[in-house]
């Protein structure tokens, strides 16, 4: 069993497509296909069943799947701690993160890293939760930066810090000219709220629904600036992360913290519980640990 055979046998794993497979591994697509079969021979199990168009696991396919994931993110994790042991910190490190965190926090992680490690590389891959949790599992990123709640086993959840939901809407709105706002205000009121999938479209739904009222949803989107944009257009009102604010210079819309119990959001740092810490990703670790808010 060679270590590019499980290179080969994951891409097809993932990809679902020995063709794709072949262009993400940059060889031919019968020097994947033999090296797969040569694998299955020395396993003796078949690992995919051959459709027309796609390849499937077969169940020792997905035995041999989470195996191979572990043994290739070992053997990249024994490269890079190999090669910082004399040096200061260096390699690739990619972070995860919501679409509601990334742009707000991240820019101050990564300029603060490239000051005390210039020759860490840092990649930014933004998604919803669950696809960040997967993504931790798989060893596709080392590290998650996500909102509560978090379902996933064998991973460690530290929580970084607590931030409130600010009420957003249109200069425009009513609302707006008073001078404090509850949750009985926004009954009735249209919502924009983020896509299915994404933590702040639910948290915003679980806020009303703990009120006992079933907001009137207007429009969704899948970016924050989107919904901003739309609250400028007076499409609705939503409510936004703190650091959201940043930036927002337009005067037709009004931030608004609500009376009473404020809605707010957890926010975390995650990783694969059991995995070799490479000093990139130690550094990495530490420094958000530091980093304040925005």
């Amino acid at each position: 069993m060679e270590l590019h055979q499980l290179r080969y046998f994951t891409t097809v794993a993932k990809t679902g497509n020995f063709t794709r497979a072949a262009e993400q591994c940059h060889v031919a697509q019968a020097s994947l296909s033999q090296q797969i079969i040569k694998l299955e021979e020395e396993l003796g199990h078949r690992l995919f069943e051959r459709l027309r168009r796609r390849a499937v696991l077969t169940q020792a396919g997905k035995v041999l799947l989470d195996r191979a994931e572990s043994i290739l993110q070992e053997v990249h994790s024994a490269k890079t701690e190999l090669n910082s042991l004399l040096n200061e910190p260096s390699g690739r490190l990619t972070i995860g993160a919501l679409p509601t965190i990334a742009p707000y926090y991240l820019p101050g992680i990564v300029e603060r890293l490239r000051r005390a490690h210039p020759k860490i590389e840092t990649h930014i891959h933004e998604e919803t939760t669950d696809r960040l949790v997967e993504s931790v599992h798989r060893g596709e990123i080392e590290i998650g930066i996500v909102s509560l709640p978090v379902i996933g086993q064998n991973l460690v959840k530290e929580e970084l810090f607590q931030e409130d939901l600010w009420l957003a809407l249109p200069a425009s709105s009513p609302l707006a000219a008073k001078k404090k706002n509850d949750w009985q205000d926004v009954i009735g009121e249209r919502f924009i709220l983020m896509q299915d999938g994404h933590c702040l479209g639910q948290q915003t739904l679980q806020f009303c629904h703990d009120r006992n009222f079933q907001p009137n949803v207007a429009c969704r989107s899948a970016q924050i600036e989107t919904v901003m944009a739309l609250i400028q257009k007076d499409v609705g009102l939503s409510l936004v992360p703190e650091m959201a604010k940043q930036g927002v210079t337009s005067k037709k819309i009004v931030f608004r913290q609500l009376d009473g119990p404020r809605p707010y959001r957890s926010i975390v740092l995650i990783y694969r519980q059991n995995r070799t810490i490479s000093s990139v990703m130690k550094a990495t670790i530490e420094l958000i640990r530091s980093h304040q808010k925005g």
